[in-house]
C-alpha cells in the first residue's frame, strides 16, 4: 500500500491510544466512515451481522450515537470491553451531556476529550482532555514557562474562557462494566494507565494522583511515527511522564530499542543527565519521564549559534563517556554501509564517484565505540530553563555506534535552521557553507567537531571519512520512505533529487560528477 494511503488510514483512528487496549482483536463498527481505518488493525463486524458474530467484541466504535446504537453496543461488548464514540450534534450541551448519556446507557469509566483539528475533516494531531484546562495550556505555551504578567493574566483568561466554551467535536472513550456483582472500575486495575497511577510515587514522580489527564498527541508525518500520551496529575500544569506507542510493527521495533538503550545508559556509572528514565515498558509501548526545556531551535539567532553548537558536542561528548581505551576497526560496518548505498543509489551514480568514496572510507582509522543517538537534530534536543540539555527520541540509537556521527548530522540542520534552507529549497548552499570555517556556521562546525574530537580522543584524519559515512548511514532511512511513497522502487529521477545524496555532493566537492 502506498504510504499516503496507509498514513491516511491509520491516522484516522489514532485515537485507538486512547483505550486500554489499542490492538483489539475484534469491533463492532456502528461508523460507515471509520469502517475501512478499522480493518487495518481490527476484525470488523458490522452491526448487520448475526448475533453470535456480534457476541464479545473487544471494541464499539460510533459517531453521534443513539440510544439503540449505544444499546447495542452495551449487548455486543465482552465484560470491561471499550466503546469509542465521537460527537458532533451536540454541541450545545459539550461534555457533560455526553458523559451523562453514556454513563445512562449503562457505560463507566467515561473520558471526553477535544481533538484538533476535527479527525473527519484532517487527521488530528491532539486530543485535550475535557476536566481540566492544564493540558491545554501547557500544549499552547509550548512548554514555556513565564512569570509576565500579562502573559499570566491571558492563561487565567484562557482557563476561565475554557470552562465557558462548549467544544465540537467530543470524543469519549468509556467501558463496559466488568460483570454482574463487579464494582465500578474493577476490570481499570488491569489497565496501563491505573498501574502507572499506583506507581506514581514509587517513581518519584509526586504524590499518587486521584486520576491521571492524558494529553495525546500524533505527530504530523508518516504512518511509522509514534504517538505520545503526556501524562499529567490533576491540578499540574507540566506532565511528569510520557508513554510513547507505535501505530505500526516496524515502529514498534524502535520504541522497544529506545527502552533498551536508556536502560544501558541508566545503567552507566553516575547515569547520563538529560535522557528520559523508562519507568515501565507495557504492551502498549513505554513508559518515561518528561523532559523539560524548549527545542533548541527556539533559541537560535547569529548571538548564541556557536555557544548552542558548542554546548552540543560537550553533551555529546558526556554521551560517549570516559575512553577505556578500546578501539575497534570499522572495516566490516563501513563495508555493510557502503555496499547498501550503491544497491540503493548506485544506479543515479558514476562508477569513479563510488570507487572514490571507497577509497575515502577505507582510510578510517580504528575508533573507540559509543552510543549513537542517530537523530540528534535541532528537534530533538530541548534547552531547559537552567542552561542544560535534554534529548529526546532514541528509537534509531545504538549503544556501540562510531563516535562523531551524531555532531556532524546535528550541525548540518542546525545551519539548516538557522538559514531557514528547509523551506526555501536551499539545503545545499546551507551545508556548502558548513564545510566553510570563515562563515559564522562553517566556523561553529569547526570548532565544535575540533572540542568533540579531542575530548573522545579521534584522530583528525578520521573526521573527513566520518562525514562521508554519517550521510551513507541517514540515505538509508530516505530511500526507505522514498519506496513507501511509491509503494515499490523509487523512480531514478526521485533518488537523483535526494536530500541526503545532495549533502554528500557537496562533501565530496564534486557536484558536477554526481
Amino acid at each position: 500500500m502506498r504510504e499516503d494511503t496507509r498514513n491516511r488510514l491509520l491516522r484516522r483512528i489514532d485515537w485507538r491510544f486512547l483505550l486500554d487496549d489499542p490492538k483489539p482483536e475484534s469491533t463492532l463498527c456502528l461508523s460507515d466512515e471509520l469502517a475501512e481505518p478499522l480493518e487495518r488493525i481490527t476484525r470488523v463486524v458490522r452491526p448487520s451481522s448475526p448475533e453470535d458474530q456480534r457476541a464479545g467484541v473487544d471494541l464499539a466504535v460510533a459517531e453521534d450515537p443513539t440510544e439503540e446504537d449505544l444499546a447495542l453496543a452495551r449487548s455486543a461488548l465482552r465484560p470491561g470491553g471499550s466503546l469509542y464514540t465521537e460527537w458532533r450534534s451536540m454541541r450545545a450541551r459539550g461534555r457533560e451531556e455526553v458523559a451523562s448519556q453514556l454513563r445512562r446507557a449503562g457505560f463507566e469509566d467515561v473520558a471526553c476529550f477535544w481533538p484538533r483539528p476535527d479527525p473527519a475533516r484532517a487527521p488530528a494531531t491532539a486530543w485535550f482532555p475535557l476536566e481540566a484546562p492544564e493540558p491545554l495550556d501547557y500544549y499552547r505555551t509550548r512548554r514555556r514557562t513565564t512569570r509576565n504578567p500579562v502573559r499570566v493574566a491571558g492563561r487565567a483568561a484562557r482557563r476561565v474562557q475554557w470552562m465557558l466554551r462548549a467544544r465540537s467535536p467530543v470524543c469519549a472513550v468509556a467501558r463496559k462494566p466488568a460483570g454482574p456483582g463487579s464494582l465500578p472500575g474493577a476490570a481499570a486495575g488491569d489497565s496501563t494507565i491505573e498501574t502507572i497511577r499506583k506507581s506514581w510515587s514509587g517513581w518519584r514522580l509526586g504524590p499518587a494522583p486521584r486520576r491521571i489527564l492524558r494529553l495525546l498527541q500524533a505527530a504530523p508525518g508518516r504512518s511509522s511515527g509514534k504517538v505520545l500520551a503526556f501524562l499529567f496529575a490533576e491540578g499540574d500544569d507540566a506532565p511528569r511522564a510520557v508513554m510513547k506507542m507505535a501505530r505500526t510493527a516496524e515502529a514498534d521495533e524502535g520504541v522497544r530499542r529506545e527502552a533498551e538503550v536508556l536502560r544501558h545508559l541508566e545503567g552507566r556509572p553516575g547515569g547520563m543527565a538529560g535522557v528520559p528514565r523508562i519507568l515501565l515498558s507495557p504492551p502498549e509501548g513505554i513508559v518515561e519521564t518528561a523532559l523539560s526545556g524548549l527545542p533548541l531551535s527556539a533559541f537560535l539567532d547569529r548571538r548564541s549559534y556557536a555557544a548552542l553548537a558548542e554546548k552540543a558536542a560537550a553533551w555529546l561528548a558526556d554521551l560517549a563517556g570516559p575512553d577505556d581505551g578500546a578501539r575497534r576497526e570499522s572495516s566490516g560496518f563501513v563495508e555493510e554501509i557502503l555496499a547498501g548505498f550503491a544497491s540503493r543509489f548506485g544506479t543515479v551514480l558514476d562508477p569513479g564517484v563510488l570507487r572514490e568514496i571507497e577509497r575515502l572510507l577505507q582510510g578510517l582509522p580504528p575508533l573507540r565505540p559509543v552510543c549513537e543517538q542517530r537523530d540528534f537534530s535541532p528537534w530533538n534536543v530541548l534547552l531547559t530553563p537552567d542552561g542544560r540539555l535534554s534529548v529526546l527520541d532514541w528509537e534509531s540509537s545504538v549503544t556501540s555506534g562510531l563516535p562523531a556521527l551524531d555532531l556532524i548530522y546535528f550541525l548540518a540542520y542546525l545551519a539548516l535552521y538557522f538559514d531557514r534552507a528547509l523551506r526555501n529549497g536551499r539545503h545545499r548552499e546551507s551545508f556548502r557553507r558548513t564545510l566553510d570555517p570563515t562563515t559564522l556556521t562553517g566556523g561553529a562546525a569547526q570548532a565544535s567537531l575540533a572540542l568533540y574530537a579531542e575530548r573522545v580522543s579521534i584522530p583528525p584524519v578520521a573526521l573527513r571519512p566520518l562525514r562521508v559515512l554519517a550521510w551513507l548511514l541517514h540515505s538509508r532511512s530516505e530511500y526507505r520512505h522514498l519506496s513507501e511513497d511509491c509503494g515499490g522502487t523509487p523512480d531514478p529521477e526521485r533518488l537523483r533529487r535526494s536530500f541526503f545524496l545532495d549533502l554528500l555532493r557537496e562533501e565530496m566537492g564534486s557536484a558536477a560528477s554526481l
